[in-house]
């Protein structure tokens, strides 16, 4: 995230926000998820955001071979300063085995 935005990890308190998500349907993978970041708790919206740089990591039986593919990531980015959140949208992110 860029210096005083956020995204969020939750739906929030009202179920009302829209969280980072994840569609592998693209990939050919069906990953377990082996941890995501804690993010912290803005009481100001209510909900578990994330800021800065932060990692999702995943396991999956293929993973090797899914090494280049792509995964598509939802998120809603909001501006802290203006009070702001941009509309959700979706991007390709390129999977990296390990």
């Amino acid at each position: 995230m860029p210096p005083r935005y956020h995204a969020y990890l939750d739906a929030g308190d009202g179920n009302a926000l829209i969280p980072v998500s994840f569609d592998w349907s693209a990939s050919g993978l069906q990953p377990k998820p082996l941890s995501s970041p804690e993010g912290e708790r803005d009481e100001t919206v209510q909900a578990r955001v994330l800021r800065g740089r932060s990692e999702f990591v995943f396991a999956a039986d293929n993973a090797a071979t899914a090494s280049g593919r792509s995964v598509r990531v939802q998120t809603q980015i909001c501006n802290e300063e203006r009070g702001i959140c941009y509309r959700p949208r979706w991007q390709d992110a390129l999977i990296q085995a390990n």
